[in-house]
């Protein structure tokens, strides 16, 4: 495994979970695991330590889905897994809660809840 850029104190336990993560400019990626202070994904895209970035991270669920919106500041950079591994810190994050509706044309509505 190669990497770069250091790996710091964590201040968070972090969850194992495979979520889909929308990276704004840049593509899908999948998180390996997260805290309220960070994430891990796996992405095609390339990466460079202390760029900022700008993710979501979408919680499906029967009612509605959630989305966490965040502000990131990338940590380390990797491959694994035969892609590219990016951590990064969560400097400022949202969650909404967004439900669709079917409006008479057939386009959905999108409510958000905050």
């Amino acid at each position: 495994m190669h990497a770069v850029g250091g790996r710091g104190e964590r201040n968070f336990d972090r969850v194992n979970a495979n979520i889909t993560v929308r990276i704004e400019g840049e593509g899908t990626g999948e998180t390996r695991n997260l805290s309220p202070g960070g994430v891990f994904f796996v992405t095609d895209e390339r990466f460079e330590p202390g760029n900022s970035l700008h993710f979501t991270v979408e919680f499906e669920n029967p009612s509605g889905n959630f989305y966490l919106d965040c502000v990131g500041e990338i940590v380390r950079v990797e491959n694994t897994e035969g892609r590219v591994g990016v951590a990064a810190r969560i400097i400022d994050s949202r969650l909404e809660r967004r439900t669709t509706s079917s409006q008479q044309n057939g386009a959905e509505a999108i409510r958000v809840e905050q």
